[in-house]
């Protein structure tokens, strides 16, 4: 009898086994769905079975999902099953509907445009006893009611019309017998290890090594790894925790330049690259078998600066772009319960407000957290500018300040001024306003001297002034590039501090310096002015000075610019001309303006162009005979030369030089003597010798004025020689430069038209100085505005 009833009971519990088996079997090979999201500065999420019940996309991070992939799983036992999806997007309205799959021909939404899904719907097909939902957890709205498959309006997961994001879906696959209201059977899970509940805080501990200098200190929650604003690329980390329990860890892992996602670390390994130079793109961390808590990271991004706090394997870092990441924080935090949604404003300034850059920005606000609030950070267009003072706290609101400080950006424009309130759970809340922001570039005006400036002496004083935004540290001068020294900066200007009240100092702006030119040759020298301002920014002037000490020399301002006096010229037919081969042809803009530019010749051999062409003494008889050795008829008469130019106050120089030009250095027929009436005549300077017949009209001239000898001719037409130009009344051309280009009534009575005329006298002028032991020199040097 026990024998039977042994029997009895062991075919019961096989028959038993044999019927879980079948029903677990049969439940394992149940039709799913696997779902895929790409989300806001995250990309592509990793796939969830709707059976699990997971996310795809994120909650209570302010992210948007761009786009979907869904298809079917353990679908072998219905061929026709089919699914079908179509997502409403912003800007585009309803997409096409696409069908199931993972590649990018089932993509339902957009990637790469940064536009967020607002509401999808979807449709399984080919198969009876089953049917779809899904839920979408919308932007404001939380969570919303799970709806069925289908292609009407009540259909739709999300919204439409209202510009608000989808967030995160779930899918599930539903048996029609089912109450889809009520938690359907899962498969059985292969055993897992039970999340641990820690029962304190965890600390997390961090090291980086960065690119030049290696691994750095190692830090704990919320420091920087890493460096921002040097352009140094984050190559390795390693992350850990003193206090995680056993069996908890904390995994990571790296996404490298040239390498991708590498293997997920843990505990402290390396992840990322050492000794390889390869810069560090994307990073994910995540909390493994640890319930209750979340592990939160910021990263610094080249050419974006701090991006937006993600956690718990989220991944932080710019998809599809070779920007590094250059720095990173990361904290672990409670998952605490809310008694009052988080929240944070800035009650000043007002959004639009503008500034300059020399003004300090008192931002201050309100925050709230029934948790408390760790850390109320302040950026500026995503540069982390620092951590707001926690002013007063009443119940679960904390009032905040922070004071930026002055100059904290180059440039000028638009700042998004963000705060960020993290508070002591996993809350982290932002708000942002927009500041106009104003750059005072540094100023500097010289007073004195200005222009070009003739020095005759051994020193020359400067004076200005110059504004920084927030002050000048000093004011150099360098003469061709060679620092002389520092300016005294700082008397009284209230006319500055007037005209430019929106700068510091203003009022103490004023600068001194004389300069030692002792030591600089005569010649012509360029001195610079730089202010340099308190942010390390410098403005500079220059003025052009021609030294000229131990000759005698003023300067004559003409009120008009170099470009007014070029146009005049340009305007005059026939007034200019360039000799080119053996043709003289017109003259080009930029020759002129070569020739008439004083600037250009201000130099120990172009500088004759201006000598004043009126007598000087300081010259022998002795000198000038020097300069007549072995001119012909000419030699051994300085004494008349010396005569006619004291007599028609001319300087002998010019008075030899054009004796010499128009005889022939003393051998042609009108310098030698030619015979009129019986009477040996002579013109030593070519007067009235008419191109059609020189020697018969420049001798009746002559022999008109009685120059019988060759100390007549030479002292009676030294007068003539000086009344049209040098000594003119009228025109007052007593320089070459004045005689070729009459800058008193340019275009008019210009003695030549050859642009070099005024150069090309120089040489013999110059050769003729030389050759005295004494002569006095007076100079006259044009200026223009």
């Amino acid at each position: 009898m026990k024998k039977k009833v042994g029997i009895v009971i062991s075919m019961f519990i096989l028959v038993f086994i044999t019927l879980v088996s079948s029903k677990v079997q049969a439940q394992t090979n149940d039709l799913d769905v696997q779902y895929s999201a790409h989300v806001q500065n995250i990309g592509w999420q990793q796939p969830v079975q709707g059976s699990s019940g997971n996310i795809a996309g994120t909650t209570g991070q302010g992210l948007r999902v761009e786009a979907l992939k869904v298809k079917l799983i353990n679908s072998s036992e219905f061929p026709n099953a089919k699914i079908s999806y179509q997502a409403h997007v912003q800007n585009l309205g309803w997409m096409n509907w696409v069908n199931g799959g993972d590649q990018d021909g089932n993509i339902a939404g957009t990637v790469g445009k940064g536009l967020r899904v607002e509401a999808i719907k979807m449709k399984l097909e080919g198969v009876s006893g089953y049917h779809i939902e899904y839920q979408a957890h919308v932007q404001n709205l939380g969570w919303m009611n799970w709806v069925k498959g289908g292609d009407q309006d009540e259909n739709i997961a999300g919204t439409t019309g209202k510009g608000l994001r989808v967030e995160a879906i779930r899918v599930k696959i539903v048996k029609d017998n089912t109450n889809s209201s009520q938690p359907q059977p899962q498969p059985q899970p292969q055993p897992q290890p039970q999340p641990v509940q820690p029962t304190g805080d965890l600390n997390v501990n961090y090291q980086a090594q960065v690119q030049n200098l290696g691994w750095m200190n190692t830090l704990k929650s919320m420091d920087i790894a890493g460096t921002t604003g040097k352009g140094l690329r984050l190559e390795t980390i390693k992350i850990s925790s003193d206090n995680l329990p056993t069996g908890c860890s904390i995994a990571y892992q790296a996404n490298v330049e040239n390498k991708g996602w590498m293997p997920e670390v843990q505990n402290g390994a390396n992840a990322g690259t050492v000794g390889e130079g390869l810069r560090m793109n994307q990073i994910k961390i995540r909390l493994n078998n640890v319930s209750g808590y979340h592990i939160q990271y910021q990263v610094h991004v080249e050419n974006v600066g701090w991006m937006d706090w993600v956690q718990d394997g989220q991944v932080a870092g710019v998809p599809n772009q070779d920007w590094g990441i250059q720095a990173i924080r990361i904290r672990i935090v409670k998952d605490l319960p809310q008694s009052v949604s988080p929240s944070v404003n800035i009650s000043t300034p007002n959004d639009g407000t503008s500034f300059y850059d020399n003004q300090s920005i008192n931002v201050t606000g309100t925050t709230v957290n029934s948790n408390g609030v760790q850390e109320i950070d302040v950026y500026s267009n995503a540069i982390l500018l620092g951590k707001a003072n926690i002013i007063s706290t009443n119940g679960s609101q904390v009032s905040y300040s922070y004071s930026t400080s002055k100059n904290f950006d180059n440039g000028s424009g638009n700042k998004q001024l963000k705060v960020e309130a993290i508070g002591k759970d996993a809350k982290i809340v932002t708000t942002s306003i927009n500041v106009d922001y104003k750059v005072l570039q540094p100023m500097l005006y010289i007073d004195d001297p200005q222009g070009s400036v003739f020095l005759t002496n051994s020193t020359l004083n400067l004076r200005g002034w110059a504004l920084g935004s927030t002050g000048i540290q000093k004011v150099s001068i360098f003469v061709d590039g060679q620092l002389k020294g520092n300016a005294n900066y700082g008397t009284s200007r209230t006319d500055v501090k007037n005209a430019y009240p929106m700068y510091e100092n203003g009022d103490n702006s004023g600068f001194t310096y004389t300069l030692d030119a002792g030591n600089i040759p005569n010649g012509k020298h360029n001195v610079t002015v730089t202010a340099y301002d308190n942010t390390g920014k410098t403005v500079s002037q220059d003025i052009s000075v021609m030294k000229l000490v131990g000759l005698n020399g003023v300067s004559t301002n003409y009120n008009m610019s170099l470009s007014q006096l070029v146009d005049k010229q340009m305007a005059t037919p026939g007034a200019n001309v360039v000799e080119s081969g053996n043709d003289w042809v017109a003259a080009s803009r930029s020759d002129v303006e070569y020739y008439a530019n004083p600037n250009n010749f201000l130099n120990d051999y172009g500088i004759y162009q201006f000598m004043v062409l009126n007598y000087e003494p300081g010259v022998t008889v002795d000198d000038v005979n020097s300069m007549l050795a072995g001119k012909g008829i000419l030699a051994g008469h300085g004494a008349a030369f010396l005569q006619g130019a004291q007599q028609s106050n001319i300087s002998v120089f010019y008075l030899v030089s054009h004796a010499l030009l128009e005889t022939g250095n003393g051998s042609s027929r009108l310098a030698t003597g030619i015979s009129v009436n019986g009477t040996t005549v002579y013109n030593m300077y070519g007067i009235g010798a008419y191109d059609s017949s020189p020697n018969y009209y420049g001798s009746q001239y002559a022999y008109n004025k009685g120059w019988t000898s060759v100390d007549k001719a030479i002292v009676g037409g030294a007068s003539w020689v000086g009344s049209s130009y040098i000594n003119s009344s009228t025109y007052n051309q007593n320089t070459l430069y004045k005689m070729r280009w009459n800058p008193n009534d340019t275009g008019e009575h210009q003695y030549a038209t050859d642009v070099r005329w005024a150069y090309n006298q120089i040489y013999n002028i110059k050769k003729l100085i030389d050759m005295c032991t004494s002569p006095i020199l007076k100079f006259d040097i044009p200026i223009f505005n």
